[in-house]
């Protein structure tokens, strides 16, 4: 049995490394309570992390829940500060055909070392509404991004490129405890799956700054997928925990349509590969007067083993603590970088809010984006 898995997680593991040679990302609706423990999540239990981390934590919810909205918001600074900049410049950029030469090569100045970072925006919801269960759940999300960089061109003129994407998702997931252990829920392992649809649009836009118009056109690229995902969820004791997920064992490619593709807004990838999260969470059961209770620690691996990036830049730590029964404290590190958070539940009403750093480059301390999260939930 023990060489049966063995042989099993190695076939896994050389299977998604085959695979995610070209590909796009999965949808993911960013958990802003993971956000602030730094992003950890796959082993988390809770209904934050069933949809889009693992579906086997269906069996860990006590009650059953219905969501009517579910709105999130994440901008990183670069795009806080060139919001900032467009602000105090906006006379000059409405007005850029009478600007004289010195005052557009001025302008261009100030925009290069303004916004020369990647801007990230994004907003998932209001449209996600799901039902979950302790083995059923269902659920229909919306995200969108707008991630968009300045720099210098071969001209000297600024050079703007922008990218947006659009995702819908329709989620179907199943949950099953097999029963192991002696005292419950001790030994208990738990499968979950989950079948999904998505439908993404896409478009991009590289242009110098002065020849954009209130009037530009984009062209959408427009495309399905069908994917399956697979989740463990392992209780060695009431402490210690494990979990783990393969996303899109199975996923169909995406069939754009291409009429209308341009230089700088090419065919996108096909395909979203397979990919793999692993976790664990240990929860020591102590307290500290009034203080906090019910900590819990948590360590995330996001393909340590076969993705590109670099080993550091894949893990996600974090803890969280009960302040009160609605409120809760979050701290940890993603990928090398601090993370803080904090939540409000009122049970009808729930708020996060993230404030973390993200490695944009390929190893960790390479390229860091700070960013803001909040989230809003409505439901019964």
């Amino acid at each position: 049995m023990r060489n049966l898995l063995r042989s099993t997680v190695l076939a896994v593991l050389c299977w998604v490394a085959h695979s995610s040679a070209q590909d796009m990302p999965r949808m993911v609706v960013y958990n802003v309570r993971a956000l602030g423990m730094g992003g950890a999540a796959v082993a988390v239990a809770g209904e934050d992390n069933v949809f889009f981390f693992n579906p086997a934590l269906l069996t860990t919810l006590r009650y059953a829940r219905f969501n009517l909205v579910d709105l999130s918001l994440r901008a990183n600074t670069h795009a806080l500060n060139q919001y900032r900049f467009y602000q105090d410049h906006r006379d000059q950029l409405n007005n850029i055909s009478r600007l004289s030469t010195d005052e557009l090569n001025g302008l261009y100045r100030e925009a290069l070392d303004a916004a020369q970072r990647q801007a990230i925006v994004g907003v998932e919801g209001p449209v996600p509404i799901h039902f979950l269960s302790r083995h059923l759940g269902l659920g229909v999300f919306s995200a969108g991004q707008a991630t968009y960089e300045i720099f210098a061109g071969a001209t000297g003129i600024p050079l703007l490129d922008a990218r947006l994407q659009g995702d819908m998702q329709v989620m179907a997931l199943l949950a099953h405890t097999f029963s192991a252990g002696p005292r419950g829920r001790a030994g208990d392992l738990s499968i979950g799956v989950s079948g999904k649809y998505l439908k993404r649009w896409l478009t991009r836009k590289t242009k110098n700054i002065s020849g954009f118009s209130n009037n530009e056109s984009l062209h959408f690229y427009r495309g399905q997928s069908i994917g399956v995902d697979v989740g463990a969820f392992y209780t060695l004791n009431r402490r210690l925990h494990f979990g783990a997920t393969l996303y899109d064992l199975f996923a169909t490619p995406f069939k754009w349509n291409v009429k209308g593709a341009t230089l700088d807004n090419p065919v996108p990838a096909d395909k979203i590969s397979p990919s793999y999260r692993l976790g664990m969470v240990y929860r020591p059961g102590i307290k500290f007067k009034k203080l906090f209770y019910n900590l819990t620690l948590a360590l995330d691996f996001d393909e340590p083993f076969t993705g590109d990036d670099t080993f550091f830049k894949t893990v996600h730590l974090g803890t969280e603590a009960q302040l009160t029964p609605l409120l809760a404290a979050r701290a940890g590190f993603n990928q090398g970088y601090p993370a803080v958070g904090v939540g409000l539940n009122l049970y009808v009403i729930r708020a996060d809010y993230a404030f973390y750093g993200e490695e944009m480059g390929k190893f960790a301390g390479q390229t860091a984006a700070w960013n803001h999260a909040v989230r809003v939930q409505v439901g019964f």
